[in-house]
């Protein structure tokens, strides 16, 4: 049978993403800073889209007042023949008197004090000013410590080799080969940096920063140097009785040293240091009680009124240029898609939002214990959308609630079975609530086991195995009971 190639007519159905479904899926992930950026983007782009400037009420209403003054300010200067003389009410002087008037009526000061608008707001400096990094502590102390020229470009090329926890993250003899001096100048400039403040930055584990740290506050002790070498395992499980059984020490003493270690150590000298800029989260829904309801606001701070240009409109309809009228059309039909789209993302971003409060009316009203395990398909049926939709709605998305701010993701969560009467599984996060307030709530000198934690959530109406609660546990970052128990 031969091959042959020939004409074949058939139907198929194939979905194709055009450029601008592309982009309502975007603006429907966005969250609400980006959508401000992104907007703002397509006005400089697109010449039929313009937006309103928003001026709050307050400040309206203060330039209204403000120009009333003046009418009346130019009345009586009128009446009383000041203006007669060629005073012109347009002048700086005129308008100058006018302002200090409005502002000494308002309670303003332009010294600073009392009274103000911007009282209540932070000076520029503790808006602009920022802590500096671990490199740049180290760097400035180390230009004033007395040291060889060798040693300080040792020294150097250490602290820019430094981990998040203040450790050297290379070998001496690499950073011997890198300021290109010899080992002794390399092990100088590491006691120098390990000298400096914050004291053990520069050593090469824990170990070796806990030693130095212990030479430098009890250079006399015999003891610290082998409990540091050989015991901290030991102190990390609590073996207080084996410890002292090696060292010849009382239990006592044993007790005393990791309390010391605890409280007066620095195990990690860098990590109080963070060179990236501090993450703030902005709310995009708000979520509170008025008058017995449940009110739902959507943040739209900065995001400007859009509307398609009356002028540009015009235009279109008046130019005689073909090449023109094909620009013109292509830009109004993308801002209608825009303003279509914006206002779709919205209307589902609520419906979401709606239907995760009506499901969680019990977690606004009585807390995290209340709340109840829902999936994304949960909602989806309810709101007829697809999971995919839901899934970009709530990623990146924040709620201010009565209980502070929550990722939408947070309100998803597997459940766990219940032997309350009324049979509901309980939400994964509700049970790690509980955990978490049994081990608040337990005696420091005797914690809670898991099989102790599983039978009092038991008790709470939670069906919870012994390694699903270890799982929770350690999934809140909670030691095991023999580690929680305190020194005395």
């Amino acid at each position: 049978m031969g091959l042959e190639m020939k004409p074949e007519l058939g139907l198929r159905q194939q979905l194709s993403l055009t450029p601008q479904l592309k982009q309502a899926i975007k603006l429907l992930q966005l969250s609400r800073l980006e959508l401000v950026e992104q907007v703002q983007e397509e006005m400089t782009e697109n010449v039929m889209l313009e937006g309103d400037v928003h001026v709050d009420d307050e400040m309206s209403d203060g330039l209204q007042k403000l120009d009333e003054r003046a009418q009346a300010l130019q009345r009586d200067s009128a009446e009383q023949g000041n203006l007669a003389a060629g005073a012109d009410p347009n002048d700086l002087g005129f308008w100058e008197k006018l302002l200090q008037e409005h502002f000494a009526f308002k309670g303003w000061n332009q010294s600073g004090g009392g009274g103000g608008r911007d009282d209540d707001l932070p000076s520029f400096e503790a808006t602009h000013s920022t802590s500096p990094s671990l490199y740049q502590h180290l760097h400035d102390q180390l230009r004033l410590e007395s040291c060889t020229p060798e040693e300080a470009v040792a020294a150097e090329v250490i602290i820019n080799n430094l981990d998040p926890n203040g450790y050297l993250a290379m070998t001496l003899a690499e950073v011997a080969e890198a300021a290109e001096v010899d080992m002794d100048d390399a092990e100088g400039g590491q006691l120098v940096v390990m000298g400096l403040d914050p004291i053990g930055c520069g050593a090469n584990d824990l170990v070796h920063c806990l030693l130095y740290q212990a030479q430098e506050k009890y250079p006399e002790d015999p003891f610290f140097e082998t409990l540091i070498k050989k015991h901290l395992k030991g102190f990390e499980k609590r073996n207080y009785n084996e410890i002292a059984r090696q060292m010849e020490l009382d239990v006592e003493d044993v007790i005393e040293y990791h309390r010391m270690l605890r409280d007066e150590f620095t195990p990690r000298p860098g990590s109080g240091y963070n060179d990236a800029d501090p993450q703030f989260i902005t709310a995009d829904i708000t979520v509170e009680k008025l008058n017995g309801e449940w009110k739902i606001t959507l943040n739209e701070d900065g995001m400007p009124k859009l509307r398609i240009s009356p002028l540009y409109k015009k235009l279109l309809d008046d130019t005689a240029t073909k090449e023109e009228r094909r620009y013109l059309k292509a830009k109004l039909e993308s801002a209608e898609f825009l303003l279509n789209s914006i206002y779709r993302r919205q209307s589902t971003i609520y419906k979401v939002v709606h239907s995760i409060v009506d499901r969680q009316k019990e977690y606004f009203e009585k807390g995290e214990a209340y709340l109840r395990p829902m999936v994304l398909k949960d909602v989806a049926d309810e709101i007829e959308v697809h999971e995919s939709t839901v899934s970009r709605v709530t990623s990146g998305k924040y709620m201010q609630c009565p209980q502070g701010v929550k990722e939408l993701k947070y309100f998803f969560s597997s459940g766990v079975s219940s032997t309350s009467k009324t049979g509901e599984d309980v939400a994964s996060a509700a049970v790690k609530h509980h955990i978490k307030e049994l081990i608040t709530k337990e005696d420091p000198n005797n914690p809670l086991s898991d099989e102790q934690l599983a039978q009092l959530l038991k008790a709470r109406g939670v069906s919870c195995a012994r390694r699903t609660v270890a799982k929770y546990r350690e999934a809140m970052n909670i030691l095991p009971s023999s580690r929680r128990r305190d020194v005395l």
